[in-house]
């Protein structure tokens, strides 16, 4: 009886250390794979080529296709899908940059249902300058039965570090043509 009673301690002794070694294995694990760089790689339905987002920042190609797209959702108008696309972007805003943005959208809903007008931008040229992209290309908008007219535009859009819309702007530049 005391045979397998001093057979069980050293069990219970082995186990305990076992135990603790494998406890301290984990946690140095744990603590490698925090320290470690991560760099996740996006390929979303609408991406036309890879993007990442890592801890230094986001990829050349993430902030020219987000840009595209949000211009798309902010150019791209007619009178019937306004309201969608405000919505739609409005989810991926700043709350800094919110008010002014609903406001665009609410004036182009005034100003398209009035008019009949309809746009659609398409991006030539994109200048990366950190989280800010500048954006070249032409607009077209048709006036309903009146025409159209086409004309060279710039718009910069800028990201925060979430990679949330955080500005966009019209560059008012009169040497484009």
């Amino acid at each position: 009886m005391a045979r397998s009673a001093v057979m069980l301690g050293r069990q219970r002794n082995l186990f305990a250390v076992l135990s603790g070694i494998f406890l301290g294995i984990i946690v140095m694990l744990s603590f490698a794979l925090m320290r470690q760089d991560k760099e996740t790689i996006l390929v979303p339905v609408g991406l036309k080529e890879k993007a990442q987002i890592s801890s230094s920042g986001f990829s050349d190609s993430y902030l020219e296709q987000m840009s595209a797209m949000f211009l798309s959702n902010l150019l791209d108008l007619n009178p019937s899908n306004i309201a969608y696309k405000k919505k739609l972007v409005l989810g991926f805003v700043t709350p800094e940059s919110w008010q002014n943005i609903s406001n665009y959208f609410d004036e182009m809903q005034a100003k398209y249902k009035s008019s009949g007008l309809r746009t659609t931008f398409t991006v030539k040229e994109f200048e990366i300058n950190g989280l800010s992209v500048t954006c070249t290309g032409l607009l077209q908008a048709y006036y309903g039965k009146k025409g159209y007219q086409d004309k060279k535009v710039r718009y910069r859009v800028s990201f925060d570090a979430r990679g949330n819309l955080s500005e966009f702007v019209k560059i008012e530049e009169p040497c484009l043509k």
